[in-house]
Parts: structure tokens; sequence; C-alpha cells
């Protein structure tokens, strides 16, 4: 992966050894990229942007990003409001673990299971009750996992 970019990771010297593993000058090569990549992100947040609140290591709602923007990086309103106007959201979809992969179908096959009890012949009215708290139980820990969580949003 090139970035087009020039590094300089030896120094000639009269003591430098003669051969490099190919490991070792990537890894140098690396920490070299890496320290460059630290000083180009530390000159872009000095120039207090919008890209600032992007940046931020914690979180925060948007009454304190707005507040933020407006009396402490001094961006008037129309600024803010034609950032917020232009702002895209993508949608990110991650792959879930596999234990959670595990848990969530151990969920769904004992809900299948349960309601295959709740439905044989001469299954008694206590039975399917507690059929009944069970699936319930079940329903309630699948949607208790956070690749499952739906909130209703807040107004």
């Amino acid at each position: 992966m090139s970035t087009g970019q020039k590094y300089t990771v030896f120094k000639e010297t009269a003591t430098r050894k003669k051969f490099y593993s190919k490991q070792q000058v990537l890894n140098y090569t690396a920490i070299v990229g890496s320290s460059n990549s630290d000083k180009r992100e530390r000159t872009k947040l000095k120039k207090c942007d919008f890209d600032d609140e992007a940046n931020a290591t914690t979180e925060s709602d948007i009454k304190e990003t707005l507040k933020k923007l407006v009396h402490q990086l001094k961006k008037s309103h129309e600024e803010v409001f034609d950032a917020l106007k232009n702002h895209t959201v993508d949608l990110v979809l991650t792959a879930l673990t596999q234990s959670v992969c595990q848990f969530i179908d151990h969920c769904f096959k004992s809900m299948n299971r349960t309601v295959w009890l709740s439905y044989m012949p001469k299954t008694s009215l206590l039975m399917i009750m507690r059929n009944n708290e069970v699936l319930h139980r079940e329903i309630q820990a699948a949607f208790r996992t956070n690749e499952m969580r739906r909130t209703p949003p807040t107004p």
C-alpha cells in the first residue's frame, strides 16, 4: 500500500547493518508512518474546524456539540446549520461475533422448541402456561443483546 509519501527510514551511518529482514523494514516503516500520521492529526486538530468533533475521543450529545461549535470554536449559526444540512449518515453493518451468533441461535432454537411443545397433543393448561413464560423469557433474552436491541428514539 503506497501513500505517495517518501519516508526516511534509515540514516546513512558507517555502523549501519548491511542486511535487514523484510519484516524489520516493514516494522520501521510502520513506526515512521504512524508517527507522521499522528503529527498530521495533531496539526489538523489545532485548526479548530468542524472535523474536531468527529475526531474527539469521547462521545458527546448534540447540545454539547452545538454549544462547542458556536461558543468555543466561534462558528456562526449559519455555518453550523449549513454543515448539518449537508451532513450525510452512512449505515454501517458489522459482523456478529461467534459467541453472540451462538447465543442468538440458542435462543431461537429454545423458542422453537417451546412453541412446538405448546402445540403438542395432550398438553395440559399448566404446561402451556409454563411454556409461555419460558417463551417470554427467551424472547427477552434475545432482545437484550446489542445486535437485537431496538430502542425507540426519545424526543
